[in-house]
């Protein structure tokens, strides 16, 4: 009985870390791909230099995503598709582009820092898995 609880709970946290994984990714490419317009025609090199860095993020990235969808056709897998949003985060868009091209929806998963006073205050795992309870 004991394996099997086990084997849910690591179901819960496959599907939240899933998430969290596709929304890191999201938001980096976003970020990176800001930064590059923001910059452009300011700092050349800067601008090639972030451009070199988002390739190599990308094709990581897309590494990423194909054991993803390798763990979406896994039928114990009952997370969502979908990226989320981390609190507190500023959407940043390019310009000239739009949520549709820099990878997936977005969804709302609640992200909490560490409490000034030193201690842990819970993270984003414990209450996305409260949601999920």
């Amino acid at each position: 009985m004991l394996k099997i609880k086990r084997a849910h709970e690591e179901r819960t946290r496959l599907n939240i870390e899933v998430q969290r994984l596709i929304t890191a990714m999201r938001d980096e490419e976003t970020d990176i791909t800001s930064s590059i317009h923001n910059l452009e025609g300011t700092d050349d090199l800067l601008v090639a230099e972030l451009q070199d860095i988002l390739a190599r993020r990308l094709r990581m990235n897309d590494m990423h995503r194909s054991w993803i969808e390798a763990i979406y056709s896994l039928k114990c897998y009952t997370g969502s598709r979908e990226a989320g949003t981390r609190i507190r985060r500023v959407p940043t868009t390019p310009p000239n582009c739009d949520d549709s091209e820099m990878s997936m929806a977005t969804d709302n998963v609640e992200v909490n820092a560490d409490g000034l006073d030193g201690s842990a205050a819970p993270d984003e795992d414990d209450s996305a898995a409260d949601k999920l309870d």
